[in-house]
């Protein structure tokens, strides 16, 4: 068999990977999440019996970045186990006729999610990008080069290691075959990558968290946060394409923070009964199953996020109340804000 064609088959064997489990429809009936559907183009993808069905799909990876639980998964495993800090990491898109040989190609660029990207920029000296906009403009996936760097800039963040280059603008003579290139690109895509690599860096991050966190999900966020720390100056007042959860109304019933895959919220009762309804930003992925399980609807998206605040370890106070007594049941409950003078039970009943 011959090299390319060699090639081409492993190249195949990436399809796209679903983790039912994580779903936040999986968590709580009311919440009703299409992120993933609104955003395929190829409509590939169905909501059947508690499960993702993706037939048809094209493994643009769309799904894989907009889905804020990490249920869809290409081929990030294979970039993270494949980076080198002494080298550099070149991608290209596998459906690219034109595209030239001796790169690490990937089913499309929109898999490649701005936390997935800074992590990477970190752990290499390079990270090149070579995309064809001709043919990215008749694709269905509707990849924009400019786009991505419009939403990585958001970030605040170095893009000084990050190459976009258009092989549309480029001459031939640019990309002669590299041997050893090529044949990094055969082992690589030979090899099993194993989520081992993953969960063990996952299992790092958590570990500079608070000893108690044990969440399901890790959040995108945070390896994101070590990054901020890890820079010489940082304007802590810059926003973030994040949102701050606010509150006006809670019972403190703790469905929200019961519910929360990744335990940014927190219910918390001191040694005088006082009860108070925590957040950390850092932890979130707004997933919305906070804001449709409570039962006060109290819970809502609001200003955006900045770095300081991400980076803040002090949890954000979203509801505190004190022990109230109902005046019909003469239950205690605690309600907030504290102007209700009998308990949402009895509410409910009139």
């Amino acid at each position: 068999m011959k090299l390319f064609s060699l090639t081409h088959v492993l190249k195949e064997l990436r399809p796209l990977s679903i983790d039912n489990h994580r779903c936040s429809r999986q968590y709580s009936s009311l919440n009703d999440c299409q992120i993933c559907q609104d955003i395929c183009p190829t409509h590939a993808l169905a909501f059947i019996d508690g499960q993702w069905q993706a037939d048809g799909c094209q493994n643009c990876g769309l799904c894989v970045a907009a889905c804020p639980m990490q249920v869809f998964s290409l081929e990030e495993d294979a970039l993270l186990s494949a980076v080198d800090k002494n080298d550099s990491l070149t991608l290209s898109c596998r459906h690219d006729v034109n595209t030239p040989q001796g790169q690490l190609q990937i089913s499309c660029f929109g898999q490649l999610y701005p936390e997935l990207i800074f992590r990477l920029l970190q752990q290499v000296s390079q990270l090149t990008l070579y995309y064809n906009s001709q043919t990215c403009a008749q694709c269905p996936n509707r990849w924009q080069a400019q786009n991505l760097t419009l939403f990585l800039e958001q970030f605040h963040l170095p893009l000084d290691k990050l190459q976009l280059i258009d092989v549309s603008q480029q001459s031939d003579d640019h990309f002669l075959p590299n041997r050893r290139f090529f044949l990094q690109n055969i082992f690589s895509q030979a090899k099993t990558t194993s989520k081992k690599a993953v969960a063990a860096s996952a299992e790092m991050l958590v570990n500079q968290l608070d000893p108690s966190f044990t969440p399901e999900i890790i959040a995108k966020r945070v390896p994101l946060a070590m990054l901020y720390r890890q820079q010489k100056s940082l304007d802590l007042t810059k926003e973030l394409p994040y949102r701050l959860l606010a509150n006006d109304a809670c019972t403190f019933c703790e469905a929200c923070s019961k519910l929360c895959p990744t335990e940014a919220l927190s219910l918390h009762t001191d040694e005088n009964g006082e009860k108070s309804l925590l957040f950390q930003p850092v932890l979130c992925n707004q997933c919305n199953i906070c804001t449709n399980v409570c039962l006060s609807k109290g819970l809502y998206w609001s200003d955006r996020l900045t770095i300081g605040q991400l980076l803040n370890k002090t949890p954000q106070t979203l509801a505190k109340a004190s022990e109230q007594t109902c005046t019909q049941c003469d239950q205690p409950f605690w309600h907030y804000p504290q102007d209700q003078p009998i308990c949402h039970f009895c509410q409910a009943s009139q």
